[in-house]
């Protein structure tokens, strides 16, 4: 049974904007806001610091996003970017040192036998 394995990583430039584009489109976890940084957790989280664009008084805030909401990040990074990756796929963030992926694990497919 062979099985396919993809990783789909992200410089940290691209993960910025993914970042970005990801709190705006989930603009209830702290409103309108500019990312700043971010920093990816050995255990797959990640760390953001944001300015708020909304709301003055508040000017900067930071907020963790748990490995769930990073896939979710990761996934959308890949559609808006036009990077196809396969529906049914098992799909988790990989830590490494050289940044953060997305890896797609498709279930086990059946060799042909000669």
């Amino acid at each position: 049974m062979a099985t396919e394995l993809r990783r789909i990583f992200l410089s940290s430039d691209e993960l910025l904007k993914a970042t970005h584009s990801y709190l705006r489109v989930n603009v209830e976890l702290v409103g309108a806001v500019s990312v700043s940084s971010t920093h990816v957790c050995k255990d797959g989280t990640l760390s953001v610091r944001f300015v708020r664009t909304a709301q003055p008084g508040k000017p900067k805030g930071d907020i963790l996003l748990q490995k769930e909401q990073v896939v979710e990040l990761l996934i959308r990074f890949c559609m808006e970017n036009n990077i196809p990756i396969p529906r049914n796929g098992k799909k988790a963030v990989v830590v490494r040192d050289r940044g953060i992926a997305l890896q797609i694990k498709v279930g086990e497919l059946e060799t042909v036998s000669a």
